[in-house]
């Protein structure tokens, strides 16, 4: 059974998904605490695993539909801007209207290796980067991970949210190959499998343990949890450092 801090974030969710999947309230907290929340939740084990801190979330909500904001390089000039109200994106001065983004994005990628964990605005402004760490007043976030390329953004509390792995995991959507993976009654496969007949389903994590995360399904989208079963338990989301497991972050 879900925790109620999972039920409430699910249904924090399901409010605001399509409005950027604002999950809290942070344009209330001060830079100075949210990098002490960072820290202290920092967990050295994901961070390994990922490769990275955790998240930089940007936080869709009515006061900021219209917002801005720049991607530096790390000498402090402009790499890209990226402004709601225009609906468009400078990446190094070459212009791009954001409504044709998905349609453009390979060459985005290709020519200026912008690949940011998500930039799906068409989905309701989710933007997504993993970071690697605050520094100072910016947060220096991966805008291509496979080349390692890292930029930085302001760390405006009003924009954006910041997670540590740990807390993205829990109440997070994810998918993986059901047919590869199983998922069992408890974290260890020696445990009894829980049949699945259906791989057309998506997941919520509801605790993590170690190499192993508790999932229950969960109705998303289009995609509907079989009536009158009960699909949960665990599945092992790594193998060394290899990842099972993908977070869903728009339909």
């Amino acid at each position: 059974m879900m925790t109620p801090a999972v039920i409430f974030r699910l249904l924090l969710v399901s409010i605001n998904f399509f409005s950027g999947w604002n999950l809290s309230k942070c344009e209330n907290k001060s830079q100075i605490n949210l990098t002490r929340e960072i820290q202290s939740k920092s967990d050295n084990e994901l961070d390994a695993s990922f490769n990275s801190k955790g998240v930089v979330k940007f936080i869709n909500n009515g006061k900021n539909e219209k917002a801005s904001f720049e991607i530096l390089n790390l000498d402090g000039s402009v790499f890209a801007s990226v402004s709601l109200a225009s609906s468009r994106i400078n990446i190094s001065g070459r212009s791009f209207k954001l409504s044709d983004y998905d349609q453009n994005k390979e060459l985005i990628k290709d020519k200026f290796s912008f690949d940011p964990e998500v930039f799906s605005i068409e989905s309701g402004n989710v933007i997504v980067f993993q970071y690697v760490r605050v520094n100072g007043p910016n947060v220096e976030i991966y805008i291509n991970k496979d080349k390692k390329l890292i930029k930085t953004i302001k760390l405006n509390a009003k924009l954006f949210k910041i997670e540590s792995w740990n807390n993205h995991m829990i109440g997070a959507l994810i998918d993986f190959n059901i047919r590869k993976n199983s998922i069992f009654d408890n974290p260890n496969e020696k445990s009894r499998k829980i049949a699945i007949d259906n791989d057309e389903v998506t997941f919520v994590i509801d605790e993590l343990k170690g190499d192993w995360v508790r999932i229950e399904c969960l109705n998303f989208c289009d995609i509907q949890c079989p009536k009158n079963k009960t699909y949960s338990g665990w599945l092992r989301w790594r193998i060394g450092k290899r990842l099972i497991i993908r977070f869903v972050y728009s339909c």
